[in-house]
């Protein structure tokens, strides 16, 4: 997805709370999200951010404006005094500017403007330039097309040489005359199933060797804020498959008006649900669910996971990097980096993470 219009560039901006937040401010974020379907996604939301400002005291918002018009948003988090980076970027799938499509702004002058040295990032779509063009390095975003419905998006899958949805709905029924009938919840209010899926992630996170945003303590009160008071665009949506009586894999998904987003998937450990792919099971009967709900796109985001290739049906570069006030500062941050994937490449690789 590349950007071809170009526009007039933004000549100022200012940093405010989001406390200072008017009721205006918000309809033209809801307006610029719905000018360009990526934004639509509801980690760009005023809710996201609204529900992250609940969570942690150190959100602002960068409000790019040209001849006095408000032309996009930029919401941060400070980290110290002068670093800054992604709202949420422990837990956030995709980042960067709600900007209106075709806006030059120079990314360096909101860092000016918030006495920031340095602004993080490694989801932002590479079509948003301003920021991209600092990138170190990029990869995917893929993500599913549901506008069709679920059984077209089905019937494209199986065209595409892949029997993945297939199969899990075979374990299913394998499932339901092994065990016990399956049923699923879209959208459960058990007040169990939060902290049910806090552990089975948890674990999974600790067999992988891989970060456990959930040892942060702000994750598990950002998870609670949404599902509780979640808005239309950013709300929870914590979904369970049962066993008779029993989870045995649970979802929880950011989701706005038009699009749901994977965020924490997990599955019981047990070996004796395990072999029933569980996981892959609640992600088919979910993508039906919210195909019927209206939702048009399902976000996988970015991740190594196997079962992404088969589940996609598109995707679109994202970049990584930083923002840095000084070249010598950007070329020492490119160095640490550098080390950085020089240590992943030449380390073992770890298992995939598997539904």
């Amino acid at each position: 997805m590349v950007m071809t219009e170009i526009g007039q560039e933004v000549k100022t901006s200012e940093v405010l709370t989001v406390d200072q937040l008017t009721t205006e401010h918000v309809r033209i974020w809801s307006e610029l999200q719905n000018s360009h379907p990526v934004l639509n996604d509801p980690f760009y939301s005023f809710g996201f951010t609204r529900a992250m400002a609940s969570v942690v005291d150190t959100i602002e918002v960068g409000v790019l404006r040209q001849n006095g018009e408000i032309m996009g948003f930029l919401p941060f988090e400070r980290r110290g005094r002068h670093r800054g980076q992604p709202v949420g970027s422990r837990v956030c799938e995709i980042q960067g500017a709600v900007v209106k499509p075709g806006t030059e702004w120079n990314p360096t002058a909101v860092l000016r403007e918030a006495g920031l040295a340095e602004w993080w990032f490694d989801t932002v779509p590479s079509w948003q330039t301003p920021v991209a063009s600092h990138a170190f390095c990029e990869d995917e975003f893929p993500w599913i097309d549901l506008s069709p419905g679920f059984d077209a998006y089905r019937k494209n899958r199986r065209q595409a040489g892949t029997r993945q949805i297939d199969n899990a709905l075979r374990k299913q029924r394998q499932l339901e005359r092994d065990i016990g009938p399956v049923r699923f919840e879209y959208h459960t209010e058990d007040p169990q199933a939060l902290e049910l899926l806090i552990d089975w992630k948890s674990r999974q996170y600790q067999d992988t060797g891989t970060f456990n945003p959930f040892r942060v303590p702000w994750v598990k009160r950002l998870c609670r804020t949404v599902i509780e008071q979640g808005t239309p665009d950013c709300n929870g949506c914590l979904s369970a498959l049962y066993v008779d009586d029993r989870i045995i894999a649970l979802h929880l998904g950011l989701r706005s008006e038009t699009v749901i987003n994977c965020w924490f998937p997990a599955y019981d450990p047990d070996p004796e649900i395990s072999r029933y792919s569980a996981g892959m099971v609640l992600l088919v009967r979910l993508l039906q669910e919210a195909s019927e709900q209206g939702n048009q796109r399902y976000h996988l985001g970015r991740g190594p996971e196997r079962y992404k290739s088969s589940f996609r049906k598109g995707s679109y570069p994202v970049a990584e990097g930083v923002v840095s006030q000084t070249t010598l500062r950007r070329a020492a941050r490119r160095s640490v980096f550098a080390l950085r994937e020089f240590a992943t490449s030449t380390s073992v690789a770890r298992p995939a993470v598997r539904l």
